[in-house]
């Protein structure tokens, strides 16, 4: 796959919704606020508007990663810790 474009939003958490945009976008300034207060929010990564991956940023630095399939639907999930140790796990739903 040949990506030409790389579209980034943010939003809150993504939850169970699976489709090509944020159920509920915030600005990038809110995104960054809440990085660095260490809340949550979410990053969805999008070609032609078709989700590639959405990363959660979640509390005591944990990230989780979901990875969506050419259905838009998430196929693979990811959790990460601050030490960077990664784990994968089978299809999130």
């Amino acid at each position: 796959m040949t990506i030409d474009s790389l579209d980034v939003s943010y939003g809150d958490m993504w939850g169970s919704h699976e489709g090509p945009t944020h159920p509920n976008p915030i600005p990038n300034a809110l995104a960054a606020r809440r990085h660095e207060a260490g809340m949550s929010y979410a990053v969805l990564l999008s070609s032609r508007e078709r989700p590639l991956a959405m990363v959660e940023r979640w509390p005591r630095g944990m990230w989780r990663v979901y990875l969506f399939d050419d259905a838009s639907r998430r196929v693979q999930m990811i959790d990460c810790s601050a030490r960077g140790c990664c784990w994968l796990t089978g299809t999130p739903d």
